[in-house]
């Protein structure tokens, strides 16, 4: 339903006056969070009104096509499962990359009308929440407005980009690229010099990508990183078809696995006792299964642990060591804090790469960039010439896709100075002072494997709501008290990880780390889907007693 009405939208260079469309709820995103909260919300007969930025669905899986990129999550788990048809799409490799996870949310949206509903190329930059009316307006950099009971965000925990402001880069005449932003018509490398900045998750997944066909690759590195091989076969038809017939198993392996993962629960096997010989046959064979095998499946103590996890920081040390011809490039591509104190990524031929003629490592620690120049980049050794500088230097996680709009609760209560000691929140799905806002994947919800995730928790928020409609209710709204609890166990669980709080001193983005003048905080749940998924079903059981439905 749309109506025509005097609006001040109090956003910057949008109109006072614009067509208003009133909906039950607004979703902001178009990824797995936002897709399925859409469908959710409308199989429970609300109107709802999807708002995206892209042109199109996808979320992170459109912005990012740079060469290589793919999900280090096994593809049976990296799917929207909430009909037989999703369940039985077909993906090529146990990892999938960016191309087919993209064709899956577009099956997704076709298939189940969920594309219908939404504002493409549409950035919301202002939501407002009008106490007399109990609904939220929500503004557009197009100057679109959207009134609703309901406003639902769906952002993705890795969706900000960071973007340094490098000295000279005006001055710079060759291309700059951004990893999170790569040409949709894709970047023709070869025969050039290229610079990457950056080697978390996409810098180890680009690098492996171009070195073979660039005429000259350097890569520049803030933090060197745990890389894992993905190991990642085709699927057969016969695997696909048994995972479908099998797919009750895997469901049920996934909710109860910590990081959502389709791994058999650890039978309780620790390091202890166990003599080193017996430890590095274990972790060699995880290293032969690759992906996130090698953290989970192993031993139960090594995230809890630091002589435990030594252990697989000095299998690692050992294998670069191994693997990089040279010496010094080795023992500058070898990290030394705690295995799993930043996120470890995935990337097949990543510590090969440097053995190559034509690929040069830069430590910025040892030798930082200085400005860019006409030709290239001056670091503190001198300057260097390139073509193309890819950036690739990570995301302003949870948080920095909030900041961006301009959120304003009850009595006008800007959502950034809420959050400006960190996040604050209950359940990672509410905020005290900002009623019916609702987040899907927000900050303080659990640092796991997102679709899965994205389906617990969009469900959880639609039944949240369609209780609240049956009950009457204006407003939802999470006490102050139960904020607080929620923010304390956030704290708590945090600070009892020795190797979560070893990420404050190695630019963690799950503490705020990796972002100039962010607050460190703990940013994420830390005990696991399953211990959080029982937490929302205790909430639901028990009547939301950490909400007041008025």
């Amino acid at each position: 339903m749309s109506t025509r009405a005097d609006v001040d939208t109090g956003a910057a260079g949008t109109p006072e006056t614009a067509e208003v469309e009133t909906v039950d709820a607004v979703v902001v995103g178009a990824g797995f969070c936002g897709l399925y909260t859409v469908w959710a919300l409308q199989q429970r007969g609300l109107t709802v009104r999807g708002i995206e930025a892209a042109p199109t669905v996808g979320g992170v899986w459109y912005w990012n096509r740079y060469p290589g990129a793919r999900t280090d999550t096994p593809q049976e788990a990296y799917r929207l499962t909430f009909d037989q048809r999703l369940v039985e799409w077909r993906y090529s490799r146990k990892y999938p990359e960016q191309r087919e996870v993209l064709q899956h949310l577009d099956f997704a949206a076709d298939t189940f009308g969920i594309r219908d509903r939404y504002h493409f190329s549409q950035r919301v930059v202002s939501a407002r929440f009008d106490e007399a009316e109990s609904r939220w307006t929500i503004t557009t950099d197009r100057g679109r407005v959207v009134r609703a009971q309901y406003f639902i965000t769906g952002l993705g925990l890795a969706s900000e980009s960071i973007r340094p402001a490098f000295p000279g880069a005006g001055d710079y005449r060759g291309r700059i690229v951004y990893s999170t932003d790569w040409p949709e018509e894709g970047l023709d490398l070869a025969g050039q010099r290229v610079a990457l900045i950056g080697v978390g998750s996409t810098g180890v997944q680009l690098a492996p990508a171009i070195a073979p066909f660039v005429r000259e690759l350097t890569v520049f590195q803030r933090t060197p990183n745990y890389v894992i091989p993905s190991q990642n076969p085709l699927i057969s038809d016969a695997e696909h078809d048994e995972m479908v017939a099998d797919y009750e198993r895997v469901r049920g392996l996934v909710r109860s696995h910590p990081v959502g993962f389709p791994f058999e629960l650890s039978t309780g096997r620790t390091t202890a006792g166990v003599d080193r010989e017996e430890v590095d046959r274990v972790l060699e064979s995880l290293w032969e299964r690759g992906g996130f095998a090698f953290l989970y499946t192993g031993f139960d103590d090594v995230l809890i642990d630091l002589e435990a996890n030594a252990l697989l920081v000095d299998f690692v040390q050992r294998k670069i060591r191994s693997i990089v011809q040279d010496p010094d490039v080795a023992a500058r591509l070898t990290p030394s804090y705690p295995y799993g104190a930043k996120r470890p990524p995935t990337s097949d031929g990543y510590y090969e790469t440097y053995n190559r003629p034509n690929v040069d490592l830069v430590s910025l620690r040892e030798d930082p960039i200085v400005r860019f120049t006409e030709r290239g980049i001056e670091t503190q050794s001198g300057e260097r010439e390139f073509d193309v500088v890819i950036v690739a230097t990570g995301f302003d996680s949870a948080t920095g896709p909030f900041n961006r709009i301009d959120i304003r609760g009850r009595g006008g209560a800007a959502l950034t100075e809420h959050w400006a000691g960190g996040p604050s929140t209950y359940l990672g799905i509410a905020v005290h002072d900002f009623p019916n806002m609702l987040m899907v994947a927000g900050p303080h919800s659990p640092f796991a494997n997102l679709p899965p995730g994205a389906e617990r928790i969009g469900r959880w928020v639609a039944d949240l709501v369609a209780t609240a409609r049956r009950e009457g209710a204006a407003t939802v709204e999470p006490t102050r008290e139960a904020e607080q609890r929620w923010n304390a166990r956030i704290q708590a669980d945090g600070e009892a990880s020795p190797i979560l709080t070893a990420g404050l001193e190695v630019n963690s983005a799950a503490v705020g780390a990796n972002v100039a003048g962010k607050a460190r905080a703990f940013y994420f749940f830390n005990a696991g889907m399953h211990a959080y998924s029982a937490e929302l079903d205790a909430e639901e059981q028990a009547g939301y007693p950490g909400f007041r439905l008025v």
